[in-house]
């Protein structure tokens, strides 16, 4: 996986308090494991058709 360059949690800093290590880990975890999910959808070779509806 490529690290992302930047955090849904780079907030201001009047919110800083927000972005606490404990109180966003999961969501950063998260956030990793869908950053993979689609590394990996966009890697799997194609078809060329179209996806059944």
């Amino acid at each position: 996986m490529t690290p992302a360059t930047t955090s849904a949690f780079d907030l201001p800093d009047r919110l800083a308090h927000k972005a606490a290590p404990a109180s966003i880990a999961g969501d950063e975890r998260h956030f990793a494991a869908i950053a993979d999910c689609l590394e990996q959808s966009m890697a799997e070779p194609t078809t060329g058709r179209p996806p059944r509806s």
